[in-house]
Order: structure tokens, then C-alpha cells, then sequence
């Protein structure tokens, strides 16, 4: 069976379960959330960290991502965007800790991993160190090496049982990046509170103490230097792109409620859709959803293995970037169409509107791209 022919079946699958979705509250049940996983699992679409699971290949920023395109895990992302934001970045994550390992095998089949120390400071234009506390840091003898420190807003698919991390050398500053299971003694893992927007998905902090790295040992090194910095390099990438798609469905779905509510309500006499400052709105949104739409397609046929680090992470930075410019904007003008129904949790915008709010900021705000790119 070729690819596209295995991309139609999967699109065909993806359908289906979005309905699932969409029927089911995975935000509000543990239970709902983790029998939607193992049916994402089941079908190919979460990915997996055994080269053998169908997950490997097919599943969100799976090996189809390197050999094929990235627009099918984009347009997977945007469309569970639209039905559920937290799910997709669930499903996102998970795909992202799983391609940090291209192909290496540390973790079983089904094993829900996370990817930490991601931090703005791996791209390249403008390197810049955030505040020491901030990172993960590799100290001592190489023969002894103790992993410190704390990492900050890791996602997973649910309580991670393994762990990818990017941290510092303390001697030169250069990346290692660290592989290791979540129970390991001197981890510990933080889960957040419940939070307003984006609560499928599994959130937490990490703090290291004294965690021994060993050539032989559990927790190990799987790229150092200038492999490991062409390694956060492309993830970061990955991990914005995922974020700005997720958004363009957010936004998507909520011009399609606005549009759907201007035309069946009426204000002196006529469908609200009539009016000039409504159809302002909805205009601009439209405008919004269209412009982030056409900034993830600009690369989005090519594999991840035909794209430099400079071309990847610019296009990804203009992606997250966008996603306070057009996204959250188009959100907030739908959101105003419907007025204070909009507020109603019946229709979900107000949570739409949290759930881009935190999009826009996650693993690097938009200030902090933004000063990355200043000289």
C-alpha cells in the first residue's frame, strides 16, 4: 500500500474519531480522556516510541514526518484543534518526545513520554541564556555526571512514564540531551493544578536533583553538542508549528460558531449578520483564520529532512508568532459577535479564547521570539 494510499485510510480514521471526540467531555473525566487516547493509539494517530507500533510511522510527527511531509501531522493538529485543543496538544506532545528520540530505542510500546527543556534560547539568530534557575544543568566529572535543576510546563499525553531533556554542560554551555524514565530517584514532577484552558492535556514542572547520568545506567545521553543542539533546534520548531496549528483550528471552529449564530440571530429586524460593524468582525476573523492558514502551508509538503534548522525554525517562529497576531485575534472577534452568549459555556469560546491565550505563550512568548530575532 503506498503512502497516500495509507494517508486516505488514516484522513478516513481521523474523521470517525473526531466525532468521538466531539461527543465525548475529554477535558472533564480522566476516564473519557485516557480510552480517547487508546483509540488514537489504536489507529495510528498517537504516536509511539516502538518502531514496530503503527504509531511510529503514522502517528503525529511520526517518521511520516521526516520521509513525507509535515503537513499531514499539521492538518491532523488543526482538525483536532478544532475539536478539542487540550486532546491535540496531548497527541502533539507526545508525538514531539517521540521524534526526539529518532528511532532510538529506550521506551516500551505505548510508553507516554514528555519533552523538557525546551527553552527560546535554542534558536540560533540570537542565543540567549535565561535565568539560571530557569534550565537544566549537567555537572561534574563525565564519568559522574549529575543532572540539576528544573524545566518548566512539560506536556504529556498523561502522567509521563519517560522523559527526554535538554540541558546544559556547566563546563562550556554545550546541549546534551538526557533520556530517562520518570520514576528515576532525584526526579520529581510537579503535576499543575487544574487549569482553565487546555486541560486534556497532562501539564507539570520538573525538578532534578542530583540525578546521576551513566553510560550503562537508566538515565543516559543520547546527543551531546552540536547533535544535540541540531536536535532542540528541530524540535522547538516542531513544538511551535504544533502550537500554531492547534490555534488555527481553535480559531477556525470558533468563526464557524459566530458565523452559525450571526445568521440565525436577529437585531431590529434583520439577521445581526446584516449589520456593518458584525460583518467587520467576522470579516477581519475570516482574514486572521485565512493568513495563519497560508503561513503553515509554506513548507508544509516537504519532509522534515529536506529543511535546513535556519529555514525550519524561522518559519516555525513566524507560525507561533502569528498565533496572537491572527489567531487569538480571530477568537476574540467571534467571541464578540455572539456577544455575552459567547461567555455561555454552552458554546465553548470563552474556553477557546483560554485555551489560545496559553498557546500563544507556551515554551516561548511572544516578547522572547521576538528580542531571539533583534540583532
Amino acid at each position: 500500500m503506498s503512502v497516500e494510499e495509507e494517508a486516505r485510510l488514516l484522513e478516513v480514521a481521523l474523521r470517525r474519531f473526531l466525532q468521538r471526540l466531539e461527543a465525548e467531555d475529554p477535558e472533564a473525566d480522566p476516564a473519557r480522556r485516557e480510552a480517547l487516547l487508546k483509540e488514537a493509539e489504536a489507529i495510528g494517530l498517537l504516536a509511539d516510541p516502538d518502531p514496530e507500533a503503527p504509531g511510529f510511522t503514522t502517528g503525529i510527527w511520526g517518521r511520516w514526518t521526516w520521509t513525507e511531509r509535515l503537513g499531514l501531522s499539521l492538518h491532523a493538529l488543526a482538525r483536532l484543534g478544532e475539536a478539542c485543543a487540550g486532546f491535540a496538544l496531548a497527541l502533539h506532545a507526545q508525538g514531539i518526545a517521540c521524534a526526539a528520540l529518532e528511532g532510538a530505542r529506550f521506551f516500551p510500546r505505548g510508553a507516554r513520554l514528555t519533552l523538557g527543556g525546551l527553552l527560546a534560547d535554542g534558536i540560533s539568530p540570537s542565543p540567549f541564556a535565561g535565568e539560571e534557575e530557569d534550565g537544566l544543568r549537567l555537572t561534574g566529572p563525565h564519568d559522574h555526571l549529575l543532572l540539576e535543576g528544573r524545566s518548566w510546563f512539560l506536556i504529556s499525553a498523561g502522567p509521563p512514564q519517560g522523559l527526554l531533556l535538554f540541558a546544559r554542560a556547566a563546563e562550556d554551555s554545550s546541549w546534551a540531551l538526557i533520556t530517562l524514565p520518570a520514576d528515576l530517584p532525584g526526579v520529581r514532577l510537579e503535576p499543575l493544578p487544574e487549569r482553565l484552558g487546555l486541560r486534556a492535556a497532562w501539564m507539570g514542572h520538573l525538578q532534578a536533583d542530583g540525578v546521576l547520568i551513566a553510560r550503562e545506567g537508566a538515565a543516559r545521553i543520547l546527543a551531546r553538542g552540536e547533535e544535540a543542539h541540531r536536535r532542540l533546534r528541530r524540535l522547538l520548531a516542531l513544538d511551535w508549528l504544533g502550537h500554531a496549528a492547534i490555534a488555527l483550528g481553535v480559531a477556525r471552529r470558533s468563526l464557524d460558531q459566530a458565523r452559525a449564530y450571526a445568521r440565525t440571530r436577529y437585531q431590529g429586524g434583520r439577521r445581526i449578520i446584516a449589520h456593518g460593524p458584525v460583518r467587520s468582525l467576522l470579516g477581519t476573523a475570516a482574514a486572521d483564520v485565512m493568513t495563519l492558514e497560508l503561513l503553515l502551508k509554506a513548507h508544509a509538503e516537504q519532509p522534515l529532512s529536506a529543511l535546513s534548522e535556519d529555514v525550519l525554525e524561522r518559519w516555525a517562529a513566524v507560525a507561533k508568532l502569528a498565533i496572537a497576531e491572527h489567531a487569538w485575534r480571530a477568537v476574540s472577534n467571534s467571541l464578540q459577535v455572539m456577544g455575552g452568549y459567547g461567555y455561555m459555556e454552552d458554546h465553548g469560546l470563552a474556553g477557546r479564547l483560554r485555551d489560545v491565550s496559553t498557546l500563544r505563550v507556551l515554551h516561548g512568548s511572544p516578547d522572547r521570539i521576538r528580542l531571539c530575532y533583534a540583532e
